[in-house]
This record gives C-alpha cells, sequence and structure tokens, in this order.
C-alpha cells in the first residue's frame, strides 16, 4: 500500500474540492502530520473555512490518519522550509512514503533526500489514472483551484494540459 503524507497547500486545495474523500478508491494510506493538521484544521476552523471542517471529518471517518512525526531532516533547511514542511519529509522518508508537497523548495529538499514527492496536480492524476475522474473533470477541478488561489505559471499550466491531452 503506497503512503501519502501531505502538506498544507495540496489539503486546502483539494479540501476546497471537496475531492479528498475520493482518494478511499485508491489503495493509498493518507497521512496527515500534526503540524499540518493543526495548521489546517485547528486554525482554519477558527478562521472559518469550510474544508478545515470537510478534513476534520474525513479523519473523523479514518480516510487520514494524524500522526507526529520526528524532524529528522537535516536542520539547516529549517532556513527556507517551515516545520510543519519539515514534519511532511520527515514522515515521508520515516515510513518510504511519497511527500505531497507543492513548494518547490521542499520538493527539491526531498529530491536531495531521495524522497518521492508530488503535489496537488500529482494527486489529481492519481485519481485520473485510478479513473476514479475523467479527463474533463480533472480540467475542471484544475481550473476551479486556480480560480480560488492556487498558483500555477502560465508554463506549469501549459506542461499539465500537455500531459492531461496525451494521458490515454
Amino acid at each position: 500500500m503506497k503512503c501519502l503524507v501531505f502538506d498544507s497547500t495540496p489539503l486546502i486545495y483539494l479540501g476546497k474540492l471537496e475531492i479528498l474523500g475520493k482518494l478511499k478508491q485508491i489503495n493509498t494510506k493518507n497521512i496527515i502530520p500534526l503540524n499540518v493538521y493543526n495548521e489546517v484544521v485547528g486554525e482554519g476552523k477558527k478562521l472559518g473555512f469550510s474544508e478545515a471542517l470537510y478534513i476534520e471529518r474525513l479523519v473523523e471517518e479514518k480516510h487520514f490518519e494524524i500522526r507526529e512525526f520526528k524532524i529528522t531532516i537535516d536542520k539547516a533547511y529549517l532556513k527556507v522550509l517551515s516545520d510543519a514542511d519539515m514534519e511532511v519529509l520527515s514522515g515521508a522518508k520515516e515510513i518510504k512514503g511519497t511527500a505531497v508537497v507543492d513548494e518547490t523548495a521542499a520538493r527539491e529538499i526531498a529530491s536531495i533526500n531521495n524522497i518521492e514527492s508530488g503535489g496537488t496536480i500529482f494527486i489529481l492524476l492519481q485519481l485520473l489514472k485510478s479513473k476514479i475522474i475523467t479527463k474533463n473533470e480533472f480540467k475542471e477541478f484544475l481550473d476551479n483551484i486556480i480560480k480560488l488561489g492556487w498558483r500555477c505559471s502560465t508554463e506549469l499550466y501549459l506542461e499539465i494540459l500537455k500531459q492531461l491531452d496525451n494521458f490515454s
């Protein structure tokens, strides 16, 4: 079983789409590090974000597990990553899972530390590959997260669409 260790940004945007529940149809173990959970759900509920309540419900329904990981990634990276980011990478390394992070710096540090990583689009692609969503739904989800504030350069957007067009 593949383990996915989620960072805040993918959780928030996929939560806004209310698509995280679809992960139960894929054979994955979905983990949220404690620091990330506190950030997304704890703070999100205080600020009235609906995705915080949605993610909390998924945890209560056992679709996601909350785990605390000891930070084992070199502390020198704390200059560019938050404690939550470091916990995501440390957790993925510990359980030999995939760090689900969108930040470029986190992905680069994951690569340096031989940690598999992917982000929001990686999750959407997994759902597409598993035939849980269609190509049209993928495109709608992509456009919606961008409208909701997910940052995506024109070049990245075109590359994602190219991958989608080539998907069979």
